[in-house]
């Protein structure tokens, strides 16, 4: 009677079991009898089983799964996919506002690259407007060669919608590099930001202004002899000023009343305005970005993109000599005059900063 009372208090616990572990998807911490510990092995074995089948290329399938039902990006995207005869989808980089970008394999040349696919609703644009903006940015980054900027190879269509290819990258963005090391020493900094002049200054050159400079847009490549090399990444937003310097018409797809960019980062007149820009819009982020460096945290901060907003039309950025004592005086004088809020702010460009 004993034998058959104990037994049954073990079937009564494992079936309790059975329905918290179903209903919560935790597991119970009620004693553990006989019963119990066979019960937990088999489970524990089936467990270890299915995670042993889920393969990281299946784990990119299921990402880039979400992904593509988040992002709107074709449904044909997933890890192992073909695109065209030419790219083999390997896994999910990075979703972000204006699209996704995944690692792919170019299998003739049996090398890495990245493609960044657009979002279907971007900005709730029409389509042909949507494929314009893509293909923009592909045009703008081609005609760069500057060494300072992510290189563009290829551009095309799949199930309707357009893709670019570009250069792929190993090493960090600007934003992680901050998130790991906080305030740089200065002449790091100052180096870093010269970098991104260098790039900036042959697409001013050709009337082309980025609209969208921020440390998740400056990306250190790993692997380089000297000094790591600092590449502009993302032409999705960049302004054509003068289509005759680029050799054909590239009309601003900007609409009034849409605000494009990064808010923690938008120059004052970009804020009220996106169409009235200028390279000076690129002047006032690449300084906030150098403050960042220098000071580990962003210049404007605060709860809300509005209230951000507030902030970058109405509060003028605090000196950066009040926040770290050992910026030289000439490196703060370069900050304040490109982080002037009136437009007169280095009518010279990056050059004004270069020297």
């Amino acid at each position: 009677m004993a034998a058959f009372g104990r037994a049954a208090t073990d079937i009564t616990r494992g079936v309790v079991e059975e329905v918290i572990c179903a209903s919560s998807g935790q597991r119970t911490t009620l004693p553990h009898t006989p019963l119990d510990r066979r019960r937990r092995s088999l489970r524990d074995k089936k467990a270890k089983t299915s995670k042993s089948h889920l393969s990281s290329e299946r784990v990119g399938h299921i990402e880039l799964r979400f992904a593509s039902m988040r992002a709107g990006v074709p449904k044909g995207v997933f890890a192992g996919a073909m695109i065209g005869d030419k790219y083999r989808i390997e896994r999910l980089i990075a979703s972000g506002g204006q699209g996704v970008v995944v690692e792919a394999t170019h299998l003739r040349l049996r090398q890495p690259v990245a493609i960044k696919f657009a979002h279907v609703d971007l900005h709730d644009s029409s389509e042909t407007e949507r494929h314009e903006r893509l293909f923009r940015e592909a045009r703008a980054a081609f005609r760069l060669r500057s060494q300072h900027v992510a290189r563009v190879i290829d551009v095309d269509t799949v199930e309707g919608s357009p893709f670019i290819v570009m250069e792929f990258l190993r090493g960090t963005d600007l934003k992680a590099l901050i998130e790991t090391r906080g305030a740089l020493p200065c002449d790091e900094a100052v180096g870093l930001i010269l970098q991104a002049c260098e790039g900036l200054a042959e697409a001013h050159d050709l009337g082309l202004v980025h609209r969208d400079l921020k440390p998740s847009n400056l990306f250190l490549v790993e692997g380089q002899s000297g000094p790591p090399l600092l590449k502009i990444l993302d032409f999705g937003l960049a302004k054509q000023l003068s289509p005759a310097v680029a050799g054909g018409d590239d009309p601003d797809l900007t609409e009034p009343l849409i605000m494009l960019g990064s808010p923690r980062y938008m120059s004052p007149e970009q804020a009220r305005d996106p169409r009235q820009t200028d390279v000076r819009t690129d002047i006032w982020s690449l300084g906030l970005v150098l403050q960042e460096l220098l000071t580990g945290r962003p210049v404007f901060r605060a709860r809300n993109k509005a209230d951000v907003l507030a902030l970058v039309l109405l509060k003028n950025p605090t000196p950066v000599s009040l926040l770290r004592a050992d910026v030289p005086p000439g490196l703060e004088r370069v900050l304040l005059r490109c982080l002037q809020k009136l437009p007169e702010r280095l009518r010279d460009g990056v050059v004004a900063v270069l020297a």
